[in-house]
This record gives structure tokens, C-alpha cells and sequence, in this order.
């Protein structure tokens, strides 16, 4: 299990961020971005399962390289964005689309993946209290990216995104199909 975690700047001959090696594996809520490998560069896989969600991984699925009879399960909630880091210690910007969109639980198989309480820093997660985690290893004090509403990463419902827009958001809906009535006010 790969939770909360950031991976990033690594370098390596081959899987320059996570090497699968005839392994069931979950990745969630997990940076893997910015990795260099000849072969590999973000994920490289040997056999095995890798049950990706609510991560961000730099190429998405098409950037996993695989060398064997191996599954990918590419997961409700993943995002394929710059992660836009802060600073050195890889912490998210306030304009980081990885701000509120991952879970604190999923299910796969009949089994409860669950993230920390805490990030890295020690810091509270979900940050703020009454919002979706973050994506990689830390906690940004602030919800979502500036101005941007996530539907379903941030907000269940297109409803409840519009009703905490404020003039120049932009509700951003995961492609999907929605039934609820809307009132744009």
C-alpha cells in the first residue's frame, strides 16, 4: 500500500517511482510525478496489480510501463496534472489541483484502504476539517485551488460546488453522468 504519499525527482534505471514486482498494489492519494527512469519513468511493473485512485500520476495509465502478465486498475478519482509544488519540501501550492481531491477511505475488493490522520508534517488531515484530503504527502490549510470547485473531488454534488462559488469560480465536474436539479441563483 501506497498512501499519501509524494514521489517525485527520483532517478533511476528502470521504475523511477514505484517498482510493482508480482505484487497486488494500491496506490491512493499519492503524488508520482516528475520521476526519471530509461524505462519506466514514473511506474514499471513485473507482474502484479496496481489498484491506482485518487492520485496523481504524470502520464496517467499510459505512463505506466509494464514487463509482464500484470493489471491495472485505473480507479475513480485520479487527476493527471502538474502537481504545482511550493517549495523544496514538495508541499502543495494554493493553486494545486491535488488540494482537496482525494479520499479518506475506498474500498477495493472487499477491502478498506484508509489515509492517515495525520500528513507528514504532523499536521491534521483533511485540512480543513470538513473537506476531502489532499493528494501527496501534505495537508494545505485551504480546501480546493483558488477559485476552482472540484465535483466529485471536492463536492459531492454540482449543487453543493455552485452554492459555495463565489463571482469568477469555476465549478470543474469530472466527466461522468449527474442526476440532481441545478439552481444557478
Amino acid at each position: 500500500q501506497i498512501i499519501n504519499n509524494t514521489l517525485t525527482k527520483n532517478v533511476a534505471d528502470t521504475a523511477g517511482g514505484i517498482a510493482i514486482y508480482k505484487a497486488n498494489t494500491v496506490v491512493l492519494n499519492t503524488i508520482c510525478w516528475g520521476n526519471s527512469a530509461a524505462h519506466g519513468p514514473e511506474i514499471e511493473m513485473w507482474g502484479g496489480t496496481l489498484n491506482a485512485t485518487y492520485s496523481d500520476i504524470c502520464y496517467g495509465a499510459a505512463g505506466i510501463v509494464i514487463d509482464s502478465a500484470a493489471t491495472i486498475n485505473w480507479l475513480a478519482g485520479n487527476i493527471v496534472t502538474d502537481p504545482q509544488f511550493a517549495d523544496a519540501d514538495y508541499r502543495l501550492s494554493d493553486n494545486s489541483f491535488c488540494l482537496g481531491a482525494g479520499t479518506m477511505s475506498v474500498n477495493i475488493d472487499e477491502q478498506i484502504y484508509t489515509a492517515p490522520i495525520s500528513d507528514f508534517a504532523g499536521s491534521a488531515r483533511p485540512s480543513p476539517a470538513e473537506s476531502a484530503p489532499d493528494i501527496g504527502a501534505y495537508e494545505n490549510p485551504f480546501d480546493g485551488p483558488g477559485g476552482v470547485r472540484l465535483v466529485p473531488g471536492i463536492y459531492t454534488t454540482i449543487q453543493a460546488a455552485i452554492d459555495v462559488a463565489e463571482e469568477g469560480d469555476v465549478v470543474l465536474v469530472e466527466d461522468d453522468t449527474y442526476y440532481e436539479n441545478i439552481d444557478f441563483k
